[in-house]
């Protein structure tokens, strides 16, 4: 009795990380396409600040940074990181819980570089490795 409740539990997470990853999939397409055919100034508006929501669980923020950091792969070097953290962020407010996205920049960089890093309780979700390299200059 015991291995079918095990059984029931891993198949239950699989099934759910298996929604929360095409979920995260159409997100980063759409994303995409906001970033590269939508004026910074119109889709800002809805990167507004949740962070009143509640915090989701760390195991939820560190399903959501697995399964982006597996999608990452399949975008440009240049905007994996906007467009990975506005993903997540519209995942994780649909379901309620608020996060922060952060833009930095290198202040060492000859020319200027910028970072994104999305950040949901204490864990960040997404840009974490590059995080330390910038400098936050406005959070959304």
């Amino acid at each position: 009795m015991a291995f079918m409740s095990e059984f029931l539990r891993i198949s239950v997470r699989i099934v759910r990380l298996t929604f929360l990853g095409i979920e995260l999939l159409a997100n980063v397409a759409l994303a995409a396409w906001t970033v590269r055919f939508v004026s910074f100034k119109r889709y800002s508006a809805q990167l507004k600040n949740d962070a009143l929501l509640p915090a989701p669980s760390v195991r939820l923020s560190r399903d959501v940074r697995r399964i982006v950091r597996l999608l990452s792969r399949m975008l440009p070097e240049r905007s994996q990181c906007l467009i990975c953290g506005i993903a997540a962020k519209r995942v994780l407010a649909r379901r309620g819980f608020g996060s922060e996205l952060s833009f930095g920049v290198n202040p060492n960089a000859t020319p200027m570089v910028a970072h994104a890093w999305l950040i949901a309780g204490s864990v960040v979700v997404t840009g974490r490795d590059e995080k330390r390299n910038f400098e936050e200059i406005v959070r959304f």
